[in-house]
């Protein structure tokens, strides 16, 4: 092979690189591009479910109990009716959440408040998972067991 077919090769060669180089930035590009557009759309449609939440739990019920009705009845066959519905948060700050907690406990609302509770293992840490699982169905066997002796199961 000649000595110009040899530089000819090698500059095909650096072409195929750029142009598959530019084609994964510009896919990388328009991935970017969709990731940015899907952020967009989920905080609009965000913002789309607070504005259909206000006119839902505040403006139609203001509106009916201005007309003294608790219900109404729409030309589609459709019906709307007011209920009473409450709702809360708990704070994720751990000393306003604890706080919030406890003031649950007690006002005796201690029964809505769900405790979750998970232990994670590493790696070859498989001995020491098996054996807290073994702890725990002991730990729920006897209290089963007590439960049985009392009369309550």
């Amino acid at each position: 092979m000649s000595e110009m077919n040899k530089m000819m090769l090698e500059d095909t060669k650096d072409l195929l690189d750029n142009i598959e180089i530019t084609d994964i930035a510009t896919q990388c590009k328009l991935l970017k591009d969709k990731e940015d557009e899907i952020a967009e759309l989920e905080e609009k449609l965000k913002a789309k479910k607070a504005e259909a939440d206000v006119i839902s739990s505040e403006v139609i019920p203001e509106l009916l109990k201005e007309q003294g009705l608790n219900e109404i009845k729409l030309a589609d066959g459709s019906s709307v009716t007011i209920k009473t519905e409450y709702r809360a948060t708990i704070p994720r700050d751990d000393f306003k959440r604890e706080s919030a907690l406890q003031w649950l406990r007690d006002q005796g609302l201690g029964d809505i408040v769900k405790n979750n509770v998970s232990v994670s293992f590493g790696r070859g840490e498989d001995d020491k998972a098996k054996q807290c699982w073994t702890l725990r169905l002991r730990m729920v066997l006897n209290h089963s067991r007590n439960l049985m002796w009392l009369g309550i199961l």
